[in-house]
């Protein structure tokens, strides 16, 4: 069974995320639901601005024009971002593994890097954990280790509200890689265990 990178890691949310999940189930879900929605709304217009097609925000929609606003205002104050683009939504499998990172980034011949964009109120640890496995499979395609990861955050409740977060050293990129080859580990051992547990039912049935 295929799994992309951003699934595989949502099974495993941190501890205060399932705390105020926990807290108050009904609120989290709405926000949730609504963080992915801006999420994909702000997605799909970047790829269309990007490849220079009709981009319409929608007006009535708050949370995405701010977004949107916010996105554009880190474009201006990063010139560079777009040009140097060599890549948006690649598509990378390795087995039974998928991950379509943003954008793929080229500043030189040796300066390649992995940057993702977020609708979110902060950035998180398991972001970087997504863009580990991104750039593991980069390593499966026989492509090079990027040289930075990056996450663009935009919040969606007011303006003026962006930040920019790049992993640069080579050690914290590969400790963004390790912890996702983690979560891969928890994951395939728990596939293994079902796997396991359904067979002994099954066996113990054919018995009775």
């Amino acid at each position: 069974m295929t799994i992309s990178v951003t699934q595989l890691i949502d099974l495993f949310p941190e501890k205060e995320l399932v705390n105020w999940m926990l807290r108050d189930p009904k609120k989290a879900k709405q926000v949730s639901e609504e963080a992915l929605r801006v999420g994909k709304a702000v997605d799909t217009l970047a790829q269309r601005q990007y490849r220079q097609e009709t981009v319409e925000v929608p007006l009535n929609d708050p949370p995405v024009n701010e977004a949107w606003g916010n996105w554009q205002l880190f474009l201006s104050e990063h010139p560079t971002f777009f040009p140097s683009i060599s890549n948006i939504q690649k598509e990378l499998i390795a087995g039974n593994y998928i991950g379509h990172p943003d954008f793929l980034r080229r500043l030189s011949s040796y300066q390649m890097g992995i940057d993702d964009l977020k609708c979110a109120s902060q950035i998180r640890p398991n972001h970087f954990v997504q863009l580990g496995g991104y750039a593991w499979l980069l390593t499966k395609h026989a492509l090079p280790m990027p040289t930075w990861l990056g996450i663009i955050r935009v919040g969606k409740e007011r303006p003026n509200d962006y930040d920019y977060l790049q992993l640069t050293e080579p050690a914290d990129i590969q400790t963004a890689i390790e912890a996702f080859l983690h979560y891969k580990g928890i994951y395939e051992l728990r596939e293994t265990v079902k796997r396991w547990v359904i067979q002994q039912k099954e066996a113990k049935a054919l018995e009775d």
